[in-house]
């Protein structure tokens, strides 16, 4: 018998996902503005905005976005709780607002916003009435009286339901498909509703629920109004008239009535610390100043981190012109629903084409042997990758440890099974991050498009290390936070699930910087705990040749007894027989500690206990942990008194350096050696610093070692404050070869 491969046609894969370069005019910088415009506001201090994280994807995932006109500025933490909890953002909710709504729909996502717009007041009906725009669709709802619920149920079977299922829902019962569909017979329940012609503007101003965006909101909202009207285009203000023509019109004709535009408020749309937060809704009718097609008309362009100056640009490019602005683009929709990023990319448009092209798909592989390697499951800096969870692991009442690997992995491949594999994609990345010292990924909130850093634990044991690295599996320490957008997101997740992560982001090299010196104390609070354990591994771990051998101590504090069972107190004896069973964490150190001995020590403290870290604890840890060096002038460093005049302070070593340096060492282990010289120019063969390291919460951090601080659009180490600064203060000579890091 004679196998023949019969030849399969494959639909056009540009039509599922796009790999090409943006379907829409793109400019790298936002134009220097070339009039006067408002200062960039400075932020308090913990609401920093973040320069760092890259915008490009960051963008809600929805099929249509409801913004309700309320004619306020700014609600609630939680809009549905404006007025008492009567208002159209709760109907919304009860209905289409996510899990355990009454059309709850997980491929299907509403927005629901406020907006400062004010809603049209009807002339047929004395009934309080609100408005509403239905957006990338371009809708306008003039009126949803508030006695009537019939009209909220007619808005979302008309309007914001999905006119066609995912492909996930076909094991659902004909009777429960038709009541997910939208019916389009239930728009003759709602009168007035038009299409939206004006150019909107939206600004998140939602001051309720974050600082940025209180301070940013109404600043960019004048700068907006200000910038259209210079350029020409009506800037309307007042309701939506019904039934009267609302423009302005020239003096010529109604064929020649100019632009117009409303700009306005609106609550959370996830990323307040990208503030100012701006969405330029382009009508599907929008020409440009020459009469020509608008190339972004019909769709929704999301800029992150926008400033006053950035406004007249965005105007003059973006609304005029049809160009996107690549350095503030957090993604585009459009009218179809698919959500775009600057790289071109978007949604599967298709996906019973989708899963088609994949059934073809494996029959070429089995013609064949092979597959491809799942590209997308290699870990990138830039982008967000999509990883399985593999395992889920309860810690405590609060926290639990997830592991993932890359999409397709499998645990029976061998060391040479093939590097073109999914969980062979990201060793060699992952071995140079683990050797690097402290490092994280990002984990995404994608409903939101907001995300967290959180740190890898490392693995108990070497051969554990090699089946992790060889699997390209990370696990993570998550702890569920009241209001927490990510650690509550992932708390729902089940094995089998997927979440995008982006990385690894290269922290501090805590062996550079330890250099010859061996003692680091590390003082861990709650989840900071995995961070102190990766540095750890990294010191205690290094079989590179060394005149000393590191110790690790790490003092753990935690709000209850049940996140660290089976851990002694800072008094107590570490090898005592614990009275409770360990859980997870607890067994990771218990396991460390049997493969490294003496050289890691921990102790926890217990706020439910009345046991807290004090500063005679640090102070004892670090006099245990840390060998006199001042007889041994091979390893004594020179103080910063005694350098050169001349001498530049060495980035890894100097103290007087660390304050306004980030915290990360990424580029300093490429592109600057150790800068320590003596009095007379000569550098220092044996030169680095004892290690106190601070991680957990923010207030942790501060009381410990003094707020970071927030210059140069980056976060930075700060002025030595809180507990170490009064330690420093008390005894200089015996902190004098030490070093506080802050993460």
């Amino acid at each position: 018998m004679i196998l023949r491969a019969i030849p399969l046609k494959l639909p056009p894969w540009h039509r599922l996902f796009s790999t090409k370069s943006p379907p829409f005019p793109v400019i790298a910088t936002c134009p220097s503005p070339t009039s006067a415009c408002a200062p960039t506001p400075t932020m308090p201090s913990g609401f920093e905005i973040d320069h760092k994280t890259p915008l490009n994807g960051l963008i809600s995932n929805y099929a249509q976005q409801v913004l309700i006109c309320t004619g306020k500025d700014d609600w609630p933490s939680k809009i549905e709780d404006d007025n008492s909890g009567d208002n159209l953002a709760a109907d919304l909710k009860e209905l289409v607002g996510g899990r355990g709504a009454v059309f709850s729909d997980p491929f299907h996502n509403i927005s629901i916003l406020n907006s400062s717009f004010p809603s049209s007041v009807s002339k047929k009906s004395p009934l309080q009435t609100t408005s509403a725009y239905l957006l990338p669709s371009f809708k306008y709802v003039p009126f949803l009286p508030r006695v009537s619920f019939d009209s909220v149920e007619a808005l979302v079977k008309g309007y914001l339901l999905p006119e066609k299922l995912h492909v996930a829902h076909e094991g659902l019962s004909p009777i429960h498909r038709d009541r997910l569909t939208r019916k389009p017979a239930y728009r003759e329940l709602l009168w007035g509703v038009r299409d939206v012609e004006d150019i909107l503007v939206l600004v998140c101003g939602h001051g309720g629920r974050d600082q940025r965006c209180g301070v940013f909101g109404p600043l960019l909202k004048r700068e907006f109004e200000e910038k259209l009207g210079g350029v020409g285009v009506d800037v309307l203000t007042g309701e939506v008239a019904i039934g009267v023509e609302d423009r302005e019109l020239s003096a010529r004709g109604v064929e020649e009535k100019r632009t117009a535009a409303r700009v306005g408020l609106i609550s959370h749309i996830g990323g307040h610390k990208f503030a100012g937060n701006v969405i330029c809704y382009l009508p599907p009718e929008l020409k440009t100043r020459e009469g020509e097609s608008h190339p972004l008309a019909g769709c929704g362009i999301w800029f992150g981190r926008v400033e006053p100056k950035h406004v007249e640009g965005i105007v003059r490019e973006t609304i005029l012109k049809g160009n996107v602005i690549e350095e503030l683009f957090r993604g585009g929709i459009r009218q179809d629903g698919t959500i775009r990023s600057s790289e071109g990319k978007s949604d599967i448009v298709n996906t019973r084409r989708f899963l088609l092209a994949l059934g073809a798909f494996g029959l070429v592989s089995l013609f064949y042997g092979r597959y491809a390697p799942d590209t997308r499951s290699r870990l990138d800096e830039k982008r967000f990758v999509p990883f399985v969870i593999t395992h889920k692991e309860k810690v405590s009442n609060s926290a639990f440890i997830l592991t993932v690997a890359p999409r397709g992995f499998k645990e029976q491949e061998d060391e040479d099974s093939g590097t073109d594999r999914p969980s062979h994609q990201n060793r060699d990345l992952l071995e140079r991050a683990w050797n690097h010292g402290l490092w994280s990924v990002e984990i995404k909130q994608p409903q939101i498009q907001v995300s967290r850093d959180y740190t890898p634990l490392p693995p108990a044991s070497s051969e554990v290390e090699d089946t992790e690295l060889r699997h390209s599996k990370l696990r993570f320490l998550i702890r569920k936070i009241d209001g927490g957008e990510v650690s509550t997101y992932l708390s729902r997740l089940q094995v089998g699930d997927t979440v995008e992560l982006r990385g690894p982001h290269l922290g501090f090299d805590v062996r550079a910087r330890l250099g010859t010196a061996d003692s680091l104390v590390f003082l861990a609070g709650g989840t900071g705990i995995a961070p102190a354990l990766q540095a750890a591994r990294a010191l205690l771990n290094d079989r590179t040749p060394s005149p000393s051998k590191p110790s690790v101590s790490i003092l753990w504090a935690n709000r209850h007894r049940d996140d660290c069972p089976a851990t002694p107190s800072p008094q107590q004896d570490a090898t005592r027989t614990p009275r409770d069973a360990p859980n997870a964490m607890t067994s990771l150190l218990c396991q460390l500690k049997s493969r490294y001995g003496n050289r890691l020590t921990y102790a926890s403290t217990v706020d439910d206990e009345g046991t807290f870290i004090s500063d005679r604890d640090v102070l004892i840890a670090a006099q245990k942990s840390h060998r006199k060096l001042s007889n041994d002038t091979t390893l004594t460093r020179t103080p910063s008194s005694s350098l050169s005049p001349a001498a530049t302070p060495c980035t890894y070593h100097s103290a007087s350096a660390l304050p306004s340096s980030p915290g990360h060492d990424a580029t300093l282990e490429k592109n600057t050696p150790c800068g320590c010289i003596d009095a007379n120019g000569s550098p220092l063969q044996n030169s680095g610093k004892n290690l106190l390291v601070v991680s957990g919460p923010e207030g942790f951090i501060n009381h410990f070692a003094g707020p970071k601080l927030w210059a140069q659009g980056t976060e930075l180490q700060g002025p030595l404050g809180g507990v170490a600064a009064r330690l420093w203060a008390s005894n200089p000579k015996l902190w004098e070869n030490w070093l506080v890091l802050k993460l």
